[in-house]
């Protein structure tokens, strides 16, 4: 591994810049120690496991970024963009018919995304770190 790649980190790809909405939103909620939605995701055997997971991660955090004040010790809502989102959801939805051990390889690589950039997500936002 060169230097650069350590001080620069890796190239992201087109598919998880794609993602970066519902990478965030996953985050979000890792971060606040919420896990329960990178659980299911991670565990997903089936799509609709998967489908489960996203749709209620998606349903909490339009609730929880909507209302008017922050609680106290709970890291800040993203920003994200609707068009983006809605990207991210048909990509994700051209995964989620995939047979088997590609599905379970997809939800995996995804909460393992949300689960590392909690950390730096949980610094950029809530001016931590």
């Amino acid at each position: 591994m060169s230097e650069q790649h350590l001080k620069q980190g890796f190239p992201k790809t087109r598919t998880e810049e794609v993602l970066n909405p519902l990478i965030d939103i996953l985050a979000y909620f890792a971060a606040n120690k919420n896990y329960g939605y990178i659980d299911v995701l991670a565990n997903a055997l089936d799509p609709i496991t998967a489908r489960e997971a996203l749709i209620n991660a998606l349903r909490d955090f339009e609730a929880s970024c909507k209302k008017p004040q922050q609680v106290q010790g709970e890291v800040p809502c993203p920003s994200i963009n609707p068009q983006a989102l809605e990207k991210a959801v048909e990509h994700v939805e051209s995964y989620l018919d995939k047979p088997g051990e590609r599905l379970f390889s997809f939800t995996r690589s995804l909460a393992l995304k949300a689960l590392a950039r909690a950390s730096s997500f949980r610094r950029i936002q809530g001016g931590e770190g």
